[in-house]
């Protein structure tokens, strides 16, 4: 009894379910990331391709399950707007990991999604009120 309180209080959390969703998106990028990477596709590329899928479901996600908000469209440009300043970013560290560091794709790709979580956490702040009762 005293796990299934603690466990529906952390789900009532905002935060918790934002990390949770967050996780998601990240393995779905990491995947995009490395797979892409293995078949040999262009970091460059992998990043464009990864910044739509994954800022498309990060929106979702965000908006249904963390914020529990209504999605609206002009929010989802915005929120996809701020996920592609991230793009130069996210392409200088790979850069840096892949080119100077000579670090394979599979060790850049988890570091630079944990740094690239910070950016794109201000990002959601800003796109998505945390006040469940406002349309977004």
């Amino acid at each position: 009894m005293l796990l299934m309180t603690t466990i529906r209080t952390l789900v009532n959390r905002k935060s918790v379910r934002y990390l949770a969703n967050s996780m998601v998106c990240a393995a779905v990028s990491n995947i995009i990331m490395i797979g892409g990477d293995w078949i040999g596709i262009s970091y460059a590329i992998l990043v464009g391709i990864a910044w739509f899928i994954t800022g498309t479901l990060a929106y979702f996600l965000h908006v249904n399950i963390t914020f529990r908000a209504i999605g609206r469209f002009p929010k989802y440009l915005q929120f996809l707007a701020g996920a592609a300043v991230g793009i130069p970013y996210s392409l200088f560290l790979f850069f840096i990991f892949e080119y100077f560091l000579n670090l394979p794709m599979f060790i850049s790709s988890p570091i630079v999604t944990v740094i690239m979580f910070i950016y794109n956490y201000a990002n959601a702040r800003l796109a998505i009120p945390w006040n469940s009762k406002k349309e977004i």
